[in-house]
């Protein structure tokens, strides 16, 4: 045990001095001497049994000085000033307490938390709409069907009637650290008074934010990100892709920059070089530049690395959420089938759109015939023609009668010598061979 030799020799006694710097240790004193003295209690009983109740009167002493104190009803412990906790939450993030029993109704029925409840409040109170959410419980109060009421006690607000303000009140809120964007909501909480609803949080001059992030940046809650800015800017100088990227990557991860969008906006063409050169090297005929599935491949990358360095997603701090379905690869294929230019196109389109006529043009007269007189060709373009119209009637059996539209021969030498005729007399007569030719598919034996 601590003690004071020079204490204990001036007083001949043992003396222990204690220096009381807490609540905690006013209460040891007190207890230390309003313990009374000392008690000690044996008995017999089977073993493994408790008696709970026996236990603790047996362990529970009251003091002279503790009697007068319970006989009297004065207080035994008190809590002031009043805390309130407040719950911080995303939307439909609530904290639900249930057991396997009941979870059906615990999922069916709604149950406001101080934040919810809060923003029902400010569309109800004309107060209320004035009040940062931390300052609620200094005019109002949680009640137990869980929805805030004002006061009805201590003193008056000055122009609103009915409203009264106790002196001493505090809330305070409880959130998981780690997630980000339970901090930035955090933020604007302290900051906008009397918000409605989580879209009117994210709402700054009319403009509704994705984020609680880049409403907070947009509010001026947020350092700026010249630093990171100039870090990039050096490193798209100095270093290849595959650096800039991991670069980039340390960056989100350690730093938190206010807008990683617009770092990316204005970086990615650097972060992407690599992938673009490798498109060029799989399609050299086509005239690449950066476009949608080059950002998106650096966008995988630069998600993988975020993943193994602390996990999470892209999404999570604002950057496009890259798509690993449809471009995961730089197939030549695809390159080629989605590397164009909407404007180049909608010009040819509107250029050349004009030119088309909407006038149907009818053949009336086979050509060839007219200007040779070939007589058999004119009756074979005809007999062509009535057959696929259906002038040319079908039999019973579904079979047109094609005679006189074609020959049939029954061997390769008698089409052959049908065909060619006189073949080793003709065989170096050009003019000749042009006008003759046996069509076959590639199984027909010749």
């Amino acid at each position: 045990m601590p003690y004071c030799p020079l204490v204990v020799k001036s007083f001949n006694a043992h003396i222990n001095v204690e220096y009381c710097h807490s609540v905690r240790s006013i209460k040891y004193v007190c207890k230390y001497i309003n313990k009374g003295t000392d008690a000690a209690m044996f008995g017999i009983r089977q073993e493994g049994s408790v008696d709970e109740i026996q236990d603790f009167l047996a362990g529970r002493v009251i003091s002279s000085t503790a009697n007068p104190w319970h006989i009297f009803s004065f207080p035994i412990h008190e809590r002031f000033p009043a805390i309130v906790q407040l719950a911080v939450h995303l939307e439909n993030d609530e904290l639900r307490y249930f057991s396997a029993d009941v979870a059906m109704n615990v999922a069916a029925r709604t149950k406001d938390t101080t934040l919810t409840a809060f923003f029902k409040l400010c569309r109800q109170d004309e107060f209320a709409r004035t009040l940062l959410y931390p300052d609620v419980p200094s005019y109002y109060v949680w009640t137990k069907k869980n929805t805030w009421a004002r006061r009805k006690g201590r003193a008056n607000v000055e122009g609103y009637p009915g409203v009264k303000k106790t002196l001493h009140s505090e809330g305070y809120s409880r959130f998981p650290i780690a997630t980000g964007m339970f901090f930035y909501l955090r933020l604007l909480l302290h900051e906008v008074s009397g918000p409605t609803s989580y879209n009117n949080l994210r709402t700054v001059n009319g403009v509704l934010y994705d984020t609680f992030r880049e409403a907070c940046l947009r509010l001026g809650l947020l350092g700026d990100d010249s630093q990171w800015d100039a870090t990039m800017a050096e490193g798209a100088l100095l270093k290849m892709p595959f650096a800039l990227r991991h670069l980039f990557t340390t960056i989100l991860q350690m730093c938190e920059p206010s807008d990683p969008k617009s770092l990316w906006d204005k970086y990615k063409d650097f972060l992407s070089e690599d992938i673009l050169r490798e498109a060029q090297l799989l399609c050299p005929t086509m005239a690449l530049t950066f476009n949608d599935g080059i950002y998106n491949r650096a966008l995988i990358i630069i998600e993988n690395l975020f993943v193994e360095m602390m996990g999470g997603s892209l999404a999570a701090i604002g950057l496009p959420t890259p798509d690993r379905v449809t471009s995961s690869s730089l197939s030549p294929e695809i390159v080629r089938e989605t590397s164009y230019s909407v404007e180049e196109l909608n010009a040819y389109v509107t250029k050349n759109e004009p030119k088309l006529t909407m006038r149907q043009l009818h053949l009336t007269t086979n050509m060839r015939a007219h200007l040779t007189g070939d007589v058999g060709s004119a009756e074979f373009s005809n007999t062509l023609l009535a057959l696929g119209e259906g002038i040319i009637p079908a039999d019973t059996n579904g079979f047109v009668n094609v005679q006189g539209l074609s020959t049939v021969f029954t061997t390769p030498a008698t089409l052959m010598e049908s065909v060619f005729p006189d073949l080793q007399t003709n065989y170096n007569n050009i003019e000749w061979l042009a006008g003759r030719a046996i069509l076959a598919t590639p199984k027909t034996p010749l």
